[in-house]
């Protein structure tokens, strides 16, 4: 029989047969090893998840990317010997388990980005109690490590986002790498020869736009400033010719703005919002700016009307709110202004600038009390300038401390010995007194 064959052929051959042996029981512990790291790999991404998640509620979402991220290579890791179909149940939960933790990462990271951009951008207005960038929490563009990485579009924290937010980032981060770069020509001096090290530090900022935008004329044309002329010597008019899509009139409208061309920048902007396609939402930031700008040149209705329609966009957003309230009490409609800035500091609890500009309508109208509880906001949040203080110097002399009311002009002097307002007013209660 065949049974029999076989067990004389064993006998004839006993080291064939041990080998063979051999063979058969390693194939098994192998196989049950790659079958147990098999396992090991689930297992490694479920707890990976619960880290990413435990992460994420602090509040670190750099971490809880780079977890991520590790996560997802052990999912999608394929089966060494376990076949596929014994696994794909679990696979598939830790993927919508990932799919939906990496939604949350993202929007929390892209949420401090945008909200980081805004403080930047009003920091380039010289509409904040924020005097420079150092002085910012932290940089925007470290959020997806834009300086840090030539290839920061493959980092994890630009790749978990989907493609609206990927496109908000990419517009949000090429406006301010231009605008920064604007910053830094204008510190140049057109009269001297080119500063290599200026120019080659806006060239290296410039390649850090998004692959996207990289083409854009108005990108291109500042390259080209860099690479072969002085800083600061390309006119706002050639940008404005350059410009061909809706993005490229708006960034001609912020370096215009940013140049102090108040009505160029007008112009820009209002071609960037008819260019704008009507399946993407208003673009935010360029009615703001239009709004700003029609402020500089005193065109205050159509001002008024572009903050309302930022109101209608973000009506969670406190500035729009704080500069109604400036124009209003430029106009000596100091409940209107109180009512908007009061607005401002509901919102934005942390915006010093609102509570000075509080504390003046409020002063206007003969709310002493209110306005003084307003000033000590704005300079408990680090608005300290002379003008603060001097303002509340009058509340406190309109509520008979004459005694804080002269300590306060005091330290106004020390902060800006030139302050006619503070001087004046300091000389007055002398003679009151």
């Amino acid at each position: 029989s065949h049974r029999e064959r076989l067990a004389k052929w064993a006998r004839r051959h006993p080291k064939i047969l041990t080998v063979m042996a051999t063979v058969a029981l390693l194939l098994v512990v192998l196989g049950g090893y790659g079958g147990w790291r098999d396992l090991r790999r689930l297992s490694l991404a479920e707890n990976l998840l619960a880290e990413a998640d435990v992460a994420e509620d602090a509040r670190d979402s750099r971490q809880s990317a780079h977890t991520l991220l590790a996560a997802q290579n052990a999912i999608n890791h394929q089966n060494t010997v376990i076949p596929e179909r014994f696994t794909a149940t679990r696979r598939d939960a830790l993927n919508k388990q990932l799919a939906a933790l990496a939604t949350r990462v993202a929007r929390s990271e892209l949420r401090r980005f945008e909200q980081l951009a805004d403080v930047e951008r009003r920091a380039v207005l010289g509409r904040s109690s924020a005097k420079g960038l150092s002085q910012l929490d932290a940089d925007p563009l470290g959020i997806y490590r834009v300086l840090d990485r030539h290839d920061w579009e493959q980092l994890p924290y630009y790749r978990l986002l989907d493609i609206a937010g990927r496109a908000r980032v990419d517009d949000d981060i090429t406006e301010l790498l231009v605008s920064r770069v604007v910053a830094m020509e204008e510190n140049g001096n057109p009269d001297s020869a080119t500063d290599d090290h200026v120019a080659s530090a806006m060239l290296d900022m410039l390649a850090r736009v998004p692959a996207i935008y990289r083409e854009s004329p108005v990108i291109k044309l500042l390259c080209s400033q860099a690479r072969y002329q002085h800083p600061g010597r390309v006119d706002t008019a050639k940008f404005v010719d350059v410009a061909e899509s809706e993005l490229d009139y708006y960034l001609a409208g912020v370096i215009a703005a940013q140049r102090g061309q108040f009505t160029t920048a007008i112009e820009c902007l209002e071609t960037a919002m008819k260019l704008r396609p009507e399946d993407k939402p208003p673009r935010f930031w360029a009615r703001f700016l239009h709004a700003h700008c029609c402020e500089r040149v005193q065109r205050d209705e159509e001002a008024i009307a572009d903050y309302g329609i930022c109101i209608g966009l973000r009506g969670d957003f406190a500035w729009p709110y704080h500069n109604l309230g400036l124009i209003y009490t430029k106009r000596g409609r100091y409940a209107l202004a109180a009512k908007n800035l009061q607005e401002a500091v509901r919102l934005d609890p942390n915006l010093a600038d609102a509570y000075a500009n509080l504390g003046v309508a409020q002063f206007q109208m003969g709310q002493f009390s209110d306005a003084l509880r307003s000033f000590d906001r704005a300079i408990d949040r680090g608005f300290e300038t002379a003008d603060v203080y001097s303002n509340r110097a009058a509340a406190r002399e309109a509520l008979g401390d004459y005694q804080g009311a002269r300590g306060d002009l005091e330290h106004a002097l020390k902060l800006d010995p030139d302050s006619e307002a503070a001087r004046r007013n300091l000389k007055k209660l002398d003679e009151n007194r």
